[in-house]
């Protein structure tokens, strides 16, 4: 928006060019969807943020956009490739806007909460074509303020003048993309350690020290970027811990129905580290002293997957339930006929409820 912001007609193509990116995002995951499927791969929502490099490239554009946001770098285009076709280039260019479009779609995808889950299990049980049909209506809904915008050009007037504050909203713009970073980063330490960060960071000092001293900008550039992406080759950098939370077992590594018939009721959560709504349910929700004491009132088995990384445990425990992203809760109780699923945005009302039903047919 702020490159057409001058220009107020150009706001609303630049809002139907972003909104098309958007709808064009969700048609390309639905025929990616469509072609694992096809090949026997097990798929998921959210299964791009388990593989280590989609990560790194995923930090790589957020720091690009951040650090040229604030105006320290800027990556020029080679003088024989501007000379030709770029020159042709209309000077209204929606290239960006349309890519705009694209990334917002990428960093929407780690949760399928609140909404989002009933569609894609709906989707991933049908066939392909009613696949692809969901995913662009899925597309279409999130590109409606986009939509909304562009077809009420009106709306173009509210939009305050040109002037100082758009340097600061660059910068403002510029630290939400650093805040992504650094949660990008802290997923990343599921698969590297904390040398992996520190060589990223003497990384990135360094090539912006060469840029500012140097003219081979585009040189160091590429020469940064090949050093960042080989990093995963080295073991030294490779993660070992594994990451157990106290009071929670395993998922993938107890028997779940001996546990059940052993036990009075039994919880248990699928969870991630790339998954916001998981972190919202994790921090408000199962770690109130309330939620906790409730748990150990009622003998409450307590049983935890994450899902951060791939696993054929958890993605088979999801498919039993008709289950391909998550959040994912789920309550058994030894002497009750059937399993209660939780909603994804859990809450202590429902949790409560949940246990009441139980333990009334004790």
């Amino acid at each position: 928006m702020l490159q057409h912001i001058e220009h107020p007609s150009s706001i609303r193509m630049s809002f139907m060019v972003t909104s098309f990116g958007i709808v064009c995002s969700f048609g390309l995951l639905a025929f990616f969807f469509v072609l694992l499927r096809y090949l026997g791969v097990s798929v998921g929502w959210g299964m791009q943020f388990q593989q280590p490099i989609f990560l790194m490239i995923i930090a790589f554009v957020l720091a690009f956009f951040s650090f040229n946001l604030f105006g320290l770098f800027e990556i020029s285009i080679p003088r024989f490739m501007s000379a030709g076709i770029i020159n042709q280039i209309p000077k209204n260019n929606y290239t960006r806007d349309f890519f705009n479009g694209f990334f917002a779609t990428l960093m929407a995808t780690p949760c399928s909460a609140p909404f989002v889950g009933t569609a894609l299990t709906f989707a991933f049980t049908q066939s392909s074509m009613i696949m692809i049909v969901i995913f662009v209506a899925m597309g279409v809904g999130m590109a409606l303020p986009y939509l909304f915008v562009s077809l009420f050009p009106q709306l173009i007037k509210f939009f305050p003048q040109p002037g100082p504050w758009m340097k600061y909203l660059k910068y403002f713009l510029g630290c939400l993309l650093v805040a992504t970073l650094v949660w990008i980063g802290n997923v990343l330490l599921n698969h590297f350690n904390y040398y992996f960060i520190t060589v990223t960071i003497i990384l990135l000092i360094g090539y912006l020290s060469l840029i500012y001293f140097f003219k081979y900008k585009t040189f160091i550039f590429i020469i940064t970027l090949v050093i960042f992406f080989s990093l995963p080759n080295f073991a030294v950098f490779k993660s070992v811990n594994l990451k157990v939370d106290s009071g929670w077992l395993d998922l993938t590594t107890i028997n779940l129905k001996q546990l059940i018939s052993q036990n009075d009721i039994v919880f248990v959560d699928i969870t991630a580290d790339w998954c916001a709504t998981c972190q919202f349910n994790k921090i408000n929700v199962l770690q109130k002293k309330s939620i906790q004491e409730l748990f150990s009132k009622n003998n409450v088995v307590k049983v935890r997957g994450d899902w951060t990384k791939t696993s054929s445990a958890i993605e088979s425990f999801l498919q039993q339930y008709q289950r391909f992203g998550i959040p994912f809760n789920i309550v058994y109780g030894k002497n009750y006929p059937r399993e209660i699923i939780l909603s994804e945005l859990l809450s202590e009302k429902k949790i409560i409820e949940a246990l009441n039903t139980l333990l009334l047919n004790e």
